[in-house]
């Protein structure tokens, strides 16, 4: 089911008379958390990528407020690549069905 502005804007599309150019903004809520993705989907996202490794050195050398927000947290040494996997796998998925509809 597309989501609800992809509808809104079919609709204003189709039933609009004025042939003058447009441009349009939509925005879309999605992805957020939580990420859950059609099974399909995330399948196919959670197969194709690859495990990322985190180093410690970027830790080190990200941006002062990233660096907040990863302590803020307490992840600094909580990164699990098995889980990051599964993460990107649902996001992706999630960016993929708003895509489709978009066209």
């Amino acid at each position: 089911m597309p989501p609800r502005p992809a509808y809104w804007v079919e609709y204003y599309l189709e039933s609009r008379k004025d042939d003058r150019p447009l441009f349009m903004t939509v925005g879309f809520y999605g992805p957020h958390c939580p990420y859950i993705a059609p099974r399909e989907l995330y399948e196919y996202y959670y197969n194709i990528l690859p495990v990322l490794e985190f180093d410690k050195n970027e830790y080190e050398q990200m941006h002062p407020a990233m660096k907040n927000w990863f302590k803020e947290r307490n992840l600094e040494n909580r990164y699990d690549p098995e889980e990051t996997r599964r993460v990107r796998a649902a996001y992706y998925a999630l960016v993929e069905i708003i895509d489709r509809h978009v066209g």
